[in-house]
């Protein structure tokens, strides 16, 4: 009778100790299972933070284009206020050396 207590007990040991385990498994999927969705979190918070950055070029893009525009260029004058006349407007033309309206003094290096 003692033996089959002492069994009992043992088996009661075992059968708590594959609970245990079995907690200890499932808590650790469950943390993997949150460091998973946090992963999928971070990687999501990326693409959002990426596609922040894409259309803060397409708004500069957009910005840069309407100031080439005419009525862009005065309107964005206003906008910037009177800063903006206060310097020469570059020329409409792509060059790759100073203008000769915009830098008269080098006029006579470029002739």
């Amino acid at each position: 009778m003692d033996l089959l207590v002492m069994d009992l007990l043992v088996m009661d040991l075992l059968v708590m100790d594959l609970l245990i385990m079995d907690l200890l498994i499932m808590d650790l999927l469950i943390m993997d299972l949150l460091i998973m969705d946090l992963l999928i979190m971070d990687l999501l918070i990326m693409d959002l933070l990426i596609m922040h950055l894409l259309i803060m070029d397409l708004l500069n893009a957009s910005r840069l284009i309407w100031h080439d525009t005419e009525h862009g260029a005065r309107a964005w004058s206003i906008v910037r206020g009177k800063i903006s006349s206060s310097f020469p407007r570059p020329s409409r033309r792509l060059c790759f050396g100073p203008s000769h309206q915009s830098w008269p003094w080098l006029a006579s290096t470029w002739t």
